[in-house]
């Protein structure tokens, strides 16, 4: 699995901002035959923010096509849109963050990128007919990149077996496997769906990281089950709206706990919250 890192502008070429929010994949022009299916890719907003800001996965690639008109809508350059004629990559959502470490400019401090390096192009982690010290400085790019997108899905195997990834439109749920705890195999867009329908704020005690912490912390929430998935040993479909919620971390944890022997509910759970605080 190769990583790639696309510029998109924003402000005058492609709304990816309200993509992201609303679309389940975004078509986007292949125009590098090295892009596999399975690729990781990164998105550089050149304009206005100059950051990364978008994690996204090739799920397939398919032959020039026409583009329907709920893709075609996000874009704010048609002219260039009608000028294309290649393939289209599909890309499915991952996770968005704002950091300050993700400005163009905190690369260049970090020497991730030289002071008169922009990000043009495409860039890989396995670069052809590059010098070894070169791929050697692509790779600590990517890795620096990686560590800022460590989202719940990824925090979840470490900390919280339990937590909602979701991501289809069928939301099929199950496909148990072993690591250090039993955890399944989740998608992620009913994750998002969860978060649009409840908002980002805690369902137990209405704490918003965003708030509390800034801005680079804006959009981080875990998502919890109503039904923990242990008990359900199938595949089944889940409802967004009735069957997630989000939840910080501190209250997802104390979901997970149990009072003599009895599964503890969010409701009970606001009670305990309510009662402490007053």
């Amino acid at each position: 699995m190769n990583r790639w890192l696309f510029p998109v502008n924003a402000k005058d070429t492609y709304d990816i901002h309200g993509a992201y929010k609303n679309l389940d994949v975004i078509y986007w022009g292949k125009k590098d035959s090295k892009v596999k299916i399975g690729d990781i890719v990164y998105l550089y907003i050149s304009a206005p923010e100059k950051q990364i800001q978008y994690k996204y996965q090739l799920l397939n690639i398919v032959l020039n096509r026409e583009l329907t008109q709920e893709q075609k809508k996000y874009w704010k350059n048609l002219a260039e849109l009608e000028r294309y004629s290649g393939d289209y990559l599909i890309l499915k959502p991952i996770s968005f963050i704002k950091n300050e470490s993700l400005f163009l400019d905190a690369i260049r401090r970090n020497r991730l990128i030289n002071d008169d390096e922009i990000f043009q192009g495409r860039r890989n982690d396995k670069i052809e007919g590059k010098t070894q010290e070169q791929i050697q400085k692509a790779n600590q790019l990517f890795d620096y990149i990686d560590r800022f997108f460590l989202d719940d899905a990824e925090l979840k195997d470490n900390i919280f077996p339990e937590e909602a990834n979701v991501e289809k439109e069928t939301f099929p749920e199950g496909g148990k496997k072993q690591i250090t705890v039993n955890v399944y195999e989740r998608d992620s867009i009913a994750r998002k769906k969860c978060i649009e329908i409840h908002g980002e704020n805690c369902f137990v005690c209405n704490m918003n990281f965003g708030q509390t912490y800034g801005a680079f912390a804006e959009g981080f929430i875990h998502v919890h089950h109503l039904k923990p998935l242990h008990q359900i040993q199938q595949n089944y479909k889940v409802d967004p709206q009735n069957d997630l919620i989000p939840v910080c971390p501190n209250c997802h944890a104390m979901l997970h706990r149990k009072i003599d022997g009895v599964e503890m509910t969010v409701n009970r759970l606001k009670l305990f919250y309510e009662y402490r605080n007053k």
